[in-house]
């Protein structure tokens, strides 16, 4: 048994390594794209992504795939007005809310945009945002207040 399921993990093995050298491969971005989602969320928790303030707003891009957020890390002034432009590549709805600051109801079907503002928090620090629906998956994303 133990020989068999080295000798699947091997050829698995073979056929990424042998699929990483094909000039083929660079064209599709479905078998890139995992690799590239698993390092953002690692790289963005080490500096928060900001925006400039723009008719009072600081407006922010997220990607929901995965059960993640993309950034993982936002960074906001204290008492900002927020709008996260949320678009939902997975094949499940999700939610952005908060249980330590208040974040109006919203849903992002499958596959869909949508868009969700609100008060950043008076006192620096920092806030957690979550899914509601994949908490148990991990699925949040850090506010920080400055």
């Amino acid at each position: 048994m133990k020989l068999t399921a080295l000798g699947v993990a091997a050829v698995a093995g073979s056929m990424i390594l042998a699929a990483c050298g094909s000039t083929t491969q660079s064209t599709t971005t479905s078998a890139a794209r995992p690799a590239v989602q698993a390092q953002a969320p690692a790289a963005q928790a080490q500096a928060p992504v900001t925006a400039p303030v723009t008719g009072g707003v600081q407006t922010f891009n997220v990607l929901e795939t995965a059960n993640t957020f993309q950034p993982a890390q936002i960074a906001v002034q204290a008492g900002a007005r927020v709008r996260l432009v949320l678009r939902n590549e997975d094949g499940e709805e999700h939610n952005v809310v908060s249980t330590q600051f208040t974040i109006p109801q919203n849903q992002q079907p499958a596959g869909a945009l949508g868009t969700v503002e609100f008060a950043a928090p008076a006192r620096a620090g920092t806030y957690e945002i979550i899914c509601a629906f994949h908490t148990a998956q991990g699925m949040k994303m850090r506010l920080v207040v400055q």
